[in-house]
């Protein structure tokens, strides 16, 4: 599905949109009503790098939104640890969708969620505020960081922050999931891992290795594919703290799914966690893509 027929389906659904420019001709999907990027095309009639959920939008139209969580797809962000807000796979309202508000900034679109989420192991509730800063890359910032001048290409920054408040579980962090098509192959340079459609897998980081770097490889018809390259960075406050990478698929489901999990906030004395990630999306030729995949891993 196109950019366009994206954004004419769900504006006509009554679903707020926002498209920013990225790259030299590319572009950012943003649906702040449930706080998340759902696309990245790195030029205009190209093919969405991220999944997005082909039944979003017939279940928007026979009126399913109130009923159960619906997952549009794209890159999302929620709370952790799982143990914790995430009992038996249900999902909280308060943390998708939420109630994200978009607060103006010039330059970037910025949103944010205020609610209050239980603590199922610990058996507390957690008030929290988060925001996430999404600033659209321009092809010269992307051409300059990875040399990839030759490839269509777009991409975002993001500084994602979480405020905790009243009770605050041990663990509790920010928890960002990028989804991607099934049978796309996802490369962890720092472990020399590779994975498709395999069970998940965890790494914790060194300091010395931050920033995390996930590289994700899926090949189209006609010899052609898209690349995503996507960097977290290790927030300055956090004493050595690292992100905590994870790599996750769902066979049969159509889609697979890379996460990364941020330092903790503290029960007292880090009650704020600020987080800054990274990512670049590029389309071509898929020998042109392994190049600059075999470059930007190294």
């Amino acid at each position: 599905m196109s950019l366009e027929e994206i954004v004419v389906s769900l504006n006509r659904l009554g679903i707020r949109t926002s498209v920013m420019e990225s790259g030299a001709d590319g572009a950012l999907l943003i649906l702040p009503e449930y706080g998340r990027v759902l696309g990245v095309w790195p030029h205009w009639r190209a093919e969405n790098v991220l999944w997005e959920n082909p039944d979003f939008l017939r279940l928007l139209q026979i009126g399913a939104k109130d009923d159960d969580w619906l997952n549009p797809g794209g890159d999302r962000l929620w709370l952790g640890p799982e143990r914790e807000f995430f009992p038996r796979g249900a999902v909280a309202p308060a943390i998708d969708p939420g109630r994200y508000a978009e607060l103006p900034e010039k330059g970037m679109f910025v949103m944010e969620n205020r609610g209050e989420a239980r603590a199922w192991a610990s058996d507390m509730r957690m008030r929290f505020r988060v925001v996430r800063r999404i600033r659209p890359l321009a092809d010269g910032e992307i051409s300059e960081h990875w040399q990839t001048q030759w490839l269509r290409q777009a991409g975002y920054v993001e500084e994602a922050q979480l405020e905790a408040s009243g009770e605050i579980p041990p663990g509790a962090c920010l928890w960002n999931i990028t989804q991607v098509r099934a049978g796309a192959e996802v490369l962890l340079p720092q472990a020399a891992v590779a994975l498709r459609g395999e069970k998940p897998v965890r790494i914790e980081l060194a300091p010395a290795q931050a920033p995390a770097k996930i590289l994700c490889i899926e090949e189209r018809e006609g010899g052609r594919g898209h690349l995503i390259v996507k960097e977290f960075e290790k927030p300055a406050e956090t004493d050595g703290a690292c992100p905590l990478v994870e790599c996750r698929f769902a066979p049969g489901q159509g889609f697979g799914e890379f996460s990364c999990v941020s330092p903790a906030a503290g029960p007292r004395e880090r009650r704020r966690v600020t987080w800054k990630s990274t990512l670049y999306a590029f389309s071509g030729r898929v020998d042109e893509l392994r190049a600059a995949a075999q470059r930007i891993s190294g």
